[in-house]
């Protein structure tokens, strides 16, 4: 049986999925902000300005996405985290840009640290599809603001693997994030006076992945309200049955690529004790260790909820 699909009885056991802070949780602006990086430097010895934002984060080296052109030919290259602007760090190492491109991104490193202590990072949400007309909200540098700013602005159209948002946005907001319920649906890579231009989510991952750039490492993430975890990279996959398998159900086929964001997910199925918090006088005939068995559908989406998560969606539990 899916644990997907809602029946009167969830026979099997369940497994608890928490999605990940940060990334499916909604993220607030505040803490966005926290990510932004503003970019400074030199090209044919006029300054030069530009957003980014943080997607990688250790107590070494903080990795930086940006749009190309923000740092492409450009000298004295340097950072300044929103979260502290007193202090700027020279920027390292490039991992991967796509010269050229008056659309294309690039990834960078700053290493040395210490870093500000309210530096955080944002993660792509590649399955998102934001409708048109939708709600979004570009962050940035303005080129002569000394803070950052965000903007509200709605999705006007697409272009291939463009984002086309309405209005102008100005400049100095290149390279930084566009966000739809406090997730990263694109990077600003250009404005004009009508339009602001922005690779998509998916398109950025991907770029990072075809550089070398591995933001994730899948294994033990920590335990929450006694239960384990263990983390699970983004990444798309081939899913379902060939039409020609007669064991397929209808929904099983055909075989399609599907694509999933990083999440936590139990490292077990839930168990008696478990479940117990949430549903104290849950029998346990079994013993406390072994998963529970015999709970409606609703049941264990209540008790997910409880412990603050959800039933993992069927590619997630695949």
């Amino acid at each position: 049986m899916s644990l997907a699909r809602s029946a009167p009885q969830l026979r099997t056991a369940f497994a608890l999925l928490v999605l990940l802070e940060g990334s499916a949780a909604a993220q607030e602006l505040d803490t966005a902000v926290a990510a932004l990086v503003r970019i400074s430097g030199t090209r044919d010895d006029t300054p030069v300005r530009g957003s980014g934002f943080v997607v990688g984060l250790d107590a070494e080296k903080a990795t930086i996405v940006t749009a190309a052109h923000v740092i492409e030919g450009v000298q004295q290259l340097t950072v300044t985290f929103a979260a502290d602007l007193a202090e700027s760090f020279p920027a390292g190492k490039v991992l991967g840009m796509d010269a050229g491109s008056p659309n294309g991104l690039a990834v960078f490193q700053v290493r040395g640290g210490p870093f500000p202590a309210d530096v955080t990072f944002l993660r792509f949400d590649a399955e998102s599809r934001p409708a048109l007309g939708a709600s979004l909200y570009l962050l940035g540098f303005p080129e002569m603001a000394p803070a950052p700013r965000t903007a509200q602005r709605v999705l006007s159209a697409r272009s291939g693997a463009l984002l086309l948002i309405d209005q102008g946005i100005g400049e100095g907001f290149s390279g930084g994030p566009v966000l739809q319920d406090g997730k990263v649906v694109g990077v600003i890579t250009d404005t004009d006076d009508q339009t602001t231009y922005a690779a998509n989510a998916r398109v950025a991952r991907e770029a990072l992945e075809g550089w070398g750039v591995r933001l994730c490492v899948p294994g033990p993430a920590g335990t929450l309200a006694g239960i384990e975890y263990v983390r699970i990279c983004p990444g798309t996959f081939a899913m379902g049955s060939a039409p020609a398998d007669r064991f397929a159900e209808d929904d099983e086929t055909p075989i399609r690529q599907v694509t999933v964001s990083e999440f936590w997910i139990g490292r077990t199925e839930v168990t008696n004790a478990q479940f117990r918090q949430f549903r104290p006088g849950h029998p346990a005939k079994d013993g406390d260790a072994l998963p529970v068995v015999k709970v409606t559908w609703s049941e264990a989406n209540a008790a997910c909820e409880s412990f603050g998560g959800r039933l993992p969606t069927e590619a997630e539990w695949e």
